[in-house]
């Protein structure tokens, strides 16, 4: 079941998400805010940080989206 697919992968991609936080010293947003403007430099580790992240805000949304289909 898809639902429960993308639930799986949210848990993967948060667990991932706390990791480059407690690494980091810093929550996923304030990384975004730092990295969106340039701050922080082109470290492959920010790269990384960034695409879980976004994986994650896509995953989330996509289970917000199944709650509003009736089946």
């Amino acid at each position: 079941m898809k639902r429960c697919a993308l639930k799986v992968n949210a848990q993967q991609y948060r667990a991932r998400l706390d990791a480059f936080e407690k690494r980091h010293g810093m929550d996923s947003d304030q990384f975004a805010i730092r990295f969106n403007s340039g701050e922080l430099g082109d470290e492959a580790d920010w790269f990384e940080w960034d695409y879980v992240l976004d994986s994650y805000r896509e995953t989330t949304r996509q289970l917000e989206l199944l709650k509003t289909v009736k089946l």
